[in-house]
């Protein structure tokens, strides 16, 4: 299991100096991809836009080429991973294991060799309004920290639902980012509701028909790699599923494919490789950092080792993106398919209990007894909807 060390006491975040327990202020995020900054020539911290309340969306650019521009980036042939956190506030692992990588690149000296090949762009905190909105009961559920914020920003909307609408100056002013310096793969990282199995994390990789197939195929390369990477660092994964009985995982399990409102869904449409990290809220909160820096490590390793073929498959996909589509067939939904894969699902024996307070059934796992419980997952995806494309398109002049 990969465990996260201390570095010298004047570079611990409040997460390391609170022995695991608690997660920093929106200021502490500022501050530290500043310092970064100051401490390395090869790093710049810069303001992408500013939230409802007037809050500074900071990101940390990283280039041993020192293109921070991006008329510098269009120039250069490494690929940059774009590694968004914070979007839902209460769900905030992320940015600590992200500010930790920074760290132990630029500071401690570490994983040097991705530098070589790879850009990285961190996004600390997405949705900085709800961040601030800090409390210890936003996420009640949640195995900590002991206060986090919330899930939506000032005006109460969810980020994570705007891709395609753009009705917040936050998605606007991440939309922009992307358009200008075209990140060639991002992470969205979160932690999701629901059981306690003995997976650490569920990931959610677009590679179904909604997707260019160059790209689909890199990205079924790229997680049979790091789930098995994950797995060495002592960190199950598993995709990300839904349709599920808690009390019967033997029914069967189905993963879920995102429409591009979601940041992954997203990805998918303007075809670029995701990956969305779902780390399991009942898990105690230095295991889900940890986590998250695990899967984060070895996705970019990847990404690195094939830096050629993630550049390739994207050109590929820009290409025939530039074909003109019209009166071609073309899959806008897709779903998993009901042909399953046989899987050995790691469990705990499940003993749910009758509330004291509520009278409702309460869901509970015994970490006593783990299960290995021989089931099916269906996560290949198949189109559910498709369109002939248009000619052309008639846009009224208001819009």
């Amino acid at each position: 299991m990969i465990a996260i060390d201390a570095p010298q006491a004047d570079w611990r975040l409040t997460y390391e100096k609170t022995s695991f327990l608690e997660t920093g202020r929106y200021a502490e995020a500022s501050a530290y991809v500043r310092r970064l900054d100051e401490a390395s020539p090869v790093a710049r911290a810069f303001s992408i836009g500013a939230s409802p309340e007037g809050r500074s969306i900071d990101i940390l650019l990283i280039s041993e080429e020192k293109r921070f521009t991006a008329a510098e980036r269009a120039r250069s042939r490494r690929p940059l991973i774009l590694i968004i956190n914070g979007i839902h506030s209460g769900e905030i692992e992320g940015k600590d294991a992200s500010l930790i990588f920074a760290r132990r690149l630029l500071v401690e000296k570490r994983y040097t060799d991705l530098l070589d090949k790879v850009d990285i762009a961190i996004l600390p905190i997405y949705n900085p309004d709800g961040h601030e909105r800090f409390s210890a009961y936003n996420r009640i559920n949640q195995n900590g920290p002991k206060e986090m914020g919330w899930r939506t920003n000032s005006l109460n909307l969810n980020l994570n639902r705007d891709f395609t609408k753009a009705d917040s100056s936050e998605t606007r002013a991440l939309l922009k980012f992307m358009s200008d310096y075209r990140p060639d793969f991002f992470f969205d990282n979160h932690t999701t509701d629901g059981g306690d199995w003995q997976y650490h994390a569920a990931y959610s990789v677009p590679m179904g028909p909604t997707q260019d197939p160059s790209v689909a195929a890199w990205s079924k390369r790229m997680v049979d790699s790091v789930v098995k990477a994950c797995g060495d660092d002592g960190h199950p994964i598993i995709p990300y599923f839904g349709g599920f009985n808690a009390a019967n995982p033997a029914a069967g399990i189905s993963a879920s494919d995102f429409t591009p409102r979601y940041s992954t869904g997203f990805g998918a449409a303007i075809n670029r490789p995701t990956m969305l990290i779902e780390t399991h809220v009942l898990k105690p909160y230095k295991i889900r950092v940890e986590t998250t820096f695990s899967m984060v490590l070895n996705t970019i390793q990847f990404c690195a080792n094939d830096a050629a073929g993630l550049i390739a498959a994207n050109q590929a996909a820009d290409r025939r993106a530039g074909q003109s589509m019209a009166d071609k067939s073309v899959v806008v939904e897709a779903g998993a398919s009901r042909n399953g894969r046989p899987i050995n699902f790691l469990a705990y024996a499940y003993t749910p209990y009758e509330s004291e307070v509520s009278g409702d059934t309460i869901p509970k796992w015994d970490h006593s007894k783990p299960l290995s419980i021989p089931s099916t997952l269906r996560d290949t995806m198949e189109p559910r909807s498709r369109v002939r494309a248009a000619y052309a398109y008639v846009i009224p002049a208001a819009w």
